[in-house]
């Protein structure tokens, strides 16, 4: 039971200490858990059935699963730094809300029996309850961060 709990703590911990690390805009990471959540949906059967064919069920949903994690990664590494210190915490909140919709995602990738040990927790029961307001609050709150983030530009540079 306790590795339940640890999971899901590591799908929210991840994305923030990324953030906080590396100052990364939270705001896009969280478009890019979005953007993977909707690629992983609405994948074209006909592809996701060649996958399966190729590669055993187990396999197939850990291939499921980096689609989601990788371009975190990725995404991370490109859009290091970007970030305001000042506008780090709001940044922190966007990535507790892009962890809480990873975990959302992520948990139907793992195997039957690890997906009921989500099920059985109260803990998970309310995250479940909260998802309309977690992607809405994580799209606002993104959308908030990427409007005070532009850059204003310098004006110390030659014309």
């Amino acid at each position: 039971m306790m590795e339940v709990y640890i999971t899901l703590a590591l799908f929210v911990l991840i994305p923030v200490l990324l953030v906080a690390l590396t100052r990364t805009s939270a705001a896009i990471l969280y478009f890019c858990v979005a953007s993977a959540v909707l690629l992983e949906r609405f994948v074209d059967p006909t592809a996701a059935s060649v996958a399966n064919s190729l590669l055993p069920r187990s396999s197939f949903d850990y291939m499921a699963l980096a689609v989601l994690v990788v371009p975190i990664i990725i995404t991370t590494f490109l859009f290091k730094k970007t970030v305001k210190t000042s506008m780090l915490p709001l940044h922190i909140v966007v990535a507790v809300l892009a962890g809480l919709t990873l975990a959302l995602t992520a948990g139907t990738f793992f195997p039957s029996s690890i997906t009921a040990r989500f099920r059985v927790l109260s803990l998970w029961d309310e995250v479940e309850s909260y998802q309309t307001v977690i992607v809405g609050a994580g799209f606002l709150l993104s959308v908030i961060c990427l409007s005070f983030g532009k850059a204003g530009g310098s004006k110390k540079g030659k014309h």
